[in-house]
């Protein structure tokens, strides 16, 4: 068994293998829907976009056994201070014994990684109804464990509930979205490290209301990782989704403003994602009214030192 450690050039046989072996996973979006995702022939581009990233694939004999992502993440935490952590997802495997000892050679090629570059610890989204949870490859030969530490809905609301189009008084330039966040996300466990223009197609718009009371970065994803939903007559299609990323407010009717801002921005056949804590999302959804909006619940999990802790993740980056 060989590791690879990818960055933006991939040879073209592996990025074959990579693609028919992402093929073979679907994942939860809701009650009765469910999703594949394709990250392209730049395989590690999601999570170089995040920071310092790379994606690390198991192969043997031209195929591929399992494959898993970092980001290094500058996270700023309650009170101001800012930590180095490693950022996990795309984690798979083969099944069975196999698939086991996939699991702890990438456990531990990663772990090793991100210590030499610095991690203090590391965290990872997985979405409720995913069948292999962290606790299960976790806490063992070196590797070391996950427990849950927080939650997240993620909403999925249609063009549809769209209204009038944008006001330009609520776009904003980079740096004033960034030091707007900054100020805004206060009390929270939450990374606005890395590049979105290496992961988006659309131009990254911050979004600011103007008195500040919201503020949100609008882009999508289709550069380094696009979703294609199963269709219940069979076949699939692409989700042509935005989405509403590192979004704050100070109150839940400075939110639903935003949310129908962004809104403002969607084609007839798109929809747009954010990421919530539980009681937000209630709290939303009464300004908003539910009608037509999915909701997916996702677990955050991470190492004990992050227990505790009030996370906010983009949508973007899940």
């Amino acid at each position: 068994m060989r590791l690879h450690y990818l960055g933006p050039r991939i040879p073209a046989d592996l990025s074959g293998a990579l693609s028919r072996f992402e093929r073979r996973f679907r994942y939860p979006l809701g009650p009765d829907r469910s999703f594949r995702i394709d990250h392209g022939r730049d395989y590690s581009r999601f999570f170089r976009a995040m920071g310092q990233g790379l994606s690390l694939v198991a192969e043997q004999e031209g195929r591929v056994l399992g494959v898993i992502g970092a980001a290094l993440r500058t996270v700023r935490l309650p009170g101001g201070e800012e930590c180095r952590l490693a950022y996990f997802g795309d984690a798979k495997t083969v099944p069975g014994i196999l698939g086991a000892r996939v699991w702890l050679r990438l456990g531990r090629a990663i772990g090793d990684w991100a210590l030499e570059q610095g991690a203090r610890g590391a965290y990872a989204v997985v979405m409720e109804g995913t069948g292999a949870l962290p606790d299960r490859y976790t806490g063992r030969q070196g590797i070391e464990p996950f427990v849950r530490i927080g939650s997240l809905r993620v909403l999925r609301i249609p063009a549809a509930r769209r209204g009038t189009g944008p006001d330009p008084g609520w776009q904003a330039s980079s740096g004033q979205g960034r030091s707007r966040w900054h100020e805004l996300v206060r009390d929270s466990a939450a990374a606005l490290s890395g590049d979105p223009s290496l992961r988006s197609l659309m131009r990254p718009q911050w979004l600011c209301s103007p008195d500040g009371r919201s503020v949100g970065l609008l882009e999508d994803t289709r550069r380094a990782k696009r979703l294609h939903e199963t269709l219940p007559e069979g076949g699939e299609q692409e989700m042509k989704v935005r989405h509403l990323s590192h979004c704050l407010w100070q109150d839940t009717p400075d939110g639903a403003a935003l949310v129908r801002q962004a809104l403002g921005f969607l084609l007839e056949d798109e929809a747009l994602f954010l990421a919530l804590p539980g009681s937000e999302t209630t709290e939303l959804l009464s300004h908003l009214g539910p009608g037509g909006i999915v909701q997916a619940p996702a677990a955050i999990w991470g190492t004990a030192s992050l227990v505790d802790l009030p996370w906010r993740i983009a949508s973007s980056e899940i």
